[in-house]
């Protein structure tokens, strides 16, 4: 799929961005933080969500928004590596888009669950689920890391909701 200003990509992700954002409720899939459109950018609401940390970390709003919060779209398998398009398709934030790349899923867990064992001398428990101000949802068990998304679609079957 071309990337290109009104491509079948751009197409796509117009048609299918609000169904998408339902899903999580406008959550990145990977981390569960709560994104922020590039239009909507200037938004009051937005701003006064993260306007504690912006200002304790003595950053913009509009900086914190576009470096780790807006909303991106990715393949959880990637195209390069046989993911398909429709049914493979969900929006994330910058930050876990930059970190897992065309990588597979796995990759990006790892990196999480290595990273949080490093940080806390291999232990599990009480790990603060906050990185650079930002609170993410993602559950670490003692060997892996269940993405928001994933947590969604497993509570959803077990209560037996719909999309």
């Amino acid at each position: 799929m071309s990337k290109s200003k009104g491509g079948a990509w751009t197409s796509y992700r117009t048609k299918h961005k609000d169904r998408l954002c339902n899903q999580t409720g406008k959550r990145c899939w990977y981390c569960g933080v709560l994104l922020v459109d590039i239009k909507d950018i200037e938004n009051d609401e937005y701003k006064t969500i993260y306007s504690d940390f912006c200002k304790e970390a003595g950053i913009h709003a509009r900086t914190l928004i576009k470096r780790y919060l807006q909303l991106g779209f990715d393949h959880i398998l990637s195209r390069k590596l046989g993911g398909k398009h429709h049914d493979n398709i969900v929006i994330s934030c910058t930050t876990c888009n930059a970190h897992k790349q065309e990588f597979h899923p796995d990759f990006l867990r790892t990196w999480i669950f290595k990273g949080c064992r490093k940080k806390h001398d291999g232990e599990l428990n009480n790990i603060p689920l906050i990185r650079r101000g930002i609170k993410r949802y993602w559950i670490i068990t003692k060997d892996t890391v269940i993405f928001y998304g994933e947590a969604l679609q497993i509570t959803k079957q077990i209560f037996g909701m719909r999309e």
